[in-house]
């Protein structure tokens, strides 16, 4: 880190200038503020290798003429904070900052143990000729931070420099929530029209099997991993229902943040929906503002079967249909088919079809999911080349059934557990199939057990998957979905 840290300082003096008022910047993505302008000049995924193991980290600088300020932060799989974990950091980070020291024939001005509220944390100041660095790290859990400074210009750490220094903030719980809450304003679409309305033989409330009068339904999962234990808590939903149980604004989340929002209401007398994806990840610093997206608009098309329950629904774009649910309602038992085709990919589409067990309440206890992926052929004669986040859900899963299993879409190797344990978010680079081929089917079976509330709705939701071991059936847990329901 410390490294590669410096190199970059050097080469970076001339990029886009910092402003001189103060300022402050706030990210829900490594959360944290600094006083420092909220357009920073440069921003990257980093990997940092410290005690031979690499974390994957984020990297944002602010550049000027005079000085430099860059924020590491990185995140690995085992708590920092405890004590041979802390010891293995700091002793290598310390390690390679004197090396880096004696090679560049710099001197060590301060070496000395610090902590930041009670963390545990280290700072170093060393100067190399006429350049002064100050860096300041700590562990908190599984994360790390590190904020440096490279001065440029003699006068070393000044009053207005450490000030900024010290304005370094962890974002607590509920100025993330707020943060979030201000990202989903800022980026929500146009509300559509609430009337008039198309009723229908049940509300969206109602389909989605929740009882009583609901308002916000907020999910949250839980991965295990391959650990005993499930991780930490990450967002996937919040959906937020008018008085007669329809769907007003649905919010989803990707790593943490929401990046896609729906509006919900009618148009020319049909339902419909509008949907936003802004662009919510931290991008490389430009001096040109990004366009303004347009909010897309689909409507939506039921058919209902003579017992009134719902049997399909079709998302409709200005090309056709997008997206297609398939229901076949059994006693006891629901299948759903699901279609989809990929924007900007001609011929590639989404397929599944899952069949589920009910309990007497109407909630799945079981379910076998077909997965239909594009099988490729060497006879394929067209293809592209896509970058796709990896999905950890089917990593994880298919570790536990033990299936060695072949790199998804031609990918030159199939990630790990490891893997996507140290990195959730990462990406491949996958080849797609352009023309027809026949589609494999991969199977999967679940099990659930549920929590539920004083209204009968579930709160908590385990998910095992079934594997079968010398004829026998076993479960092994992946996940837990948490709903927080408010009622009117």
């Amino acid at each position: 880190m410390c490294i590669c840290a410096v190199s970059g300082w050097f080469y970076s003096w001339n990029a886009i200038a910092r402003a001189q008022q103060p300022d402050q910047f706030r990210t829900v993505f490594a959360g944290f503020s600094i006083n420092l302008p909220a357009n920073y000049s440069e921003y990257k995924f980093a990997s940092t290798e410290i005690a031979r193991y690499k974390f994957p980290a984020r990297m944002y600088r602010w550049n000027s003429d005079h000085d430099a300020f860059t924020i590491y932060v990185g995140e690995g799989t085992n708590d920092l904070e405890k004590p041979e974990y802390t010891k293995l950091f700091f002793d290598d980070l310390r390690n390679q900052h004197l090396q880096h020291s004696q090679k560049e024939n710099g001197v060590i001005i301060d070496d000395a143990p610090w902590s930041f509220e009670g963390h545990p944390g280290w700072q170093l100041l060393r100067r190399y000729g006429d350049v002064v660095l100050a860096v300041r790290s700590f562990v908190i859990g599984y994360r790390f931070y590190a904020i440096n400074l490279s001065v440029f210009d003699g006068q070393g750490v000044n009053e207005t420099r450490q000030k900024i220094l010290d304005s370094f903030h962890l974002l607590s719980i509920e100025e993330i929530a707020e943060e979030k809450e201000r990202l989903i304003k800022s980026f929500a679409p146009p509300a559509l029209p609430q009337q008039p309305t198309a009723k229908r033989p049940l509300s969206d409330a109602e389909e989605e099997n929740l009882h009583g009068s609901v308002k916000r339904v907020y999910v949250e999962e839980a991965d295990y991993l391959g650990k005993p234990k499930p991780g930490a808590k990450h967002p996937r939903l919040r959906e937020d229902f008018d008085r007669e149980g329809y769907l007003v604004a649905k919010v989803q989340y990707r790593n943490f943040v929401p990046y896609r929002l729906l509006s919900y209401g009618y148009v020319d007398g049909n339902r419909a929906y509008l949907l936003h994806e802004p662009v919510m990840v931290e991008q490389l610093a430009s001096s040109s503002p990004k366009p303004a997206q347009t909010p897309q608009l689909f409507k939506l098309e039921y058919r209902y079967g003579k017992n009134g329950k719902l049997e399909e629904l079709k998302v409709l774009g200005d090309k056709g249909v997008v997206e297609k649910y398939s229901y076949q309602n059994k006693p006891n038992q629901l299948e759903i088919a699901f279609s989809a085709r990929i924007p900007n990919a001609k011929e590639l589409s989404v397929n599944w079809k899952s069949i589920l067990q009910l309990d007497k309440d109407g909630n799945a206890i079981t379910e076998t999911k077909m997965d239909y992926v594009a099988a490729i052929s060497v006879l394929t004669a067209n293809s592209i080349s896509v970058e796709k986040q990896v999905d950890s859900y089917a990593v994880v899963s298919n570790a536990i059934r033990g299936e060695s299993v072949i790199p998804a879409n031609g990918a030159a190797k199939a990630p790990s557990v490891g893997d996507v344990a140290r990195n959730p978010n990462m990406t491949q680079r996958v080849i797609e199939p352009t023309g027809s081929s026949a589609p494999l089917a991969v199977e999967s079976s679940y099990s659930y057990e549920y929590e539920y509330d004083s209204q009968g709705n579930w709160i908590t939701r385990s998910q095992s998957l079934v594997k079968t071991v010398n004829k026998m059936k076993t479960a092994a847990p992946i996940k837990v979905t948490y709903r927080t329901i408010t009622y009117y």
